[in-house]
């Protein structure tokens, strides 16, 4: 009788010995699943609403988001909001055959001609994100024209653009992620710059 004890202590004893190798295969599973989910409601939300404020304020109604400061938006990265930009906070999470990965966001609602349409994460690396934006049909583009003046060298960014089309003529994004914070945080944003400033030479040409 004594052995049924010692039988079920040893059965339990069991998964912490291969908890590590499942731990990393969860956080391997967690890293794309995150990116994923951060990379899917950026297209949802900045690129399928064509950024467009109403939009976005509608998916904040429906959705119940929770309206949040802009000084809770991290320093350093390409995107830093104006004291009066609206911003919202809310949690995406999805079931994975490892459990549940979370993903909490923030979401800058864009001002025409003032402010793109940018989405803050965390805990999503730099090269997990850029291969989710990868997946979705955009491609790197080599140039680095957009780091702001005096950027932090810790930070990591690109700029992605839709494939077999330039920056200068095209929606890009720019990706912007900062490994020193705790949690990783990182930034999304809708550039159309490009698309906006060809415009006016198409019209001229005119």
């Amino acid at each position: 009788m004594k052995r049924l004890p010692i039988l079920a202590a040893l059965g339990l004893a069991l998964p912490v010995t291969l908890s590590p190798l499942a731990a990393h295969a969860q956080s391997q599973v967690d890293k794309v699943v995150a990116s994923r989910l951060a990379v899917s409601e950026f297209m949802r939300i900045c690129v399928r609403t064509d950024a467009d404020p109403e939009a976005i304020e509608q998916l904040a109604l429906n959705e119940t988001w929770i309206p949040d400061s802009p000084s809770s938006i991290k320093l350093g990265l390409t995107r830093v909001p104006p004291s009066d930009a609206t911003v919202y906070t809310f949690t995406r999470s999805r079931s994975t055959s490892a459990g549940r990965v979370r993903s909490d966001v923030q979401v800058v609602v864009p001002v025409p001609g003032e402010r793109d349409c940018t989405l803050e994460f965390e805990t999503v690396g730099f090269g997990s994100a850029r291969n989710a934006l990868k997946a979705s049909g955009f491609t790197e583009e080599e140039d680095d024209a957009f780091v702001p003046e005096n950027a932090p060298t810790r930070v990591r960014r690109t700029k992605l653009c839709e494939e077999y089309k330039s920056y200068r003529d095209s929606e890009c994004v720019e990706l912007a992620v900062d490994p020193a914070a705790y949690p990783v945080t990182g930034q999304i944003t809708l550039d159309r710059v490009g698309g906006e400033t060809s415009a006016p030479a198409e019209e001229a040409a005119e």
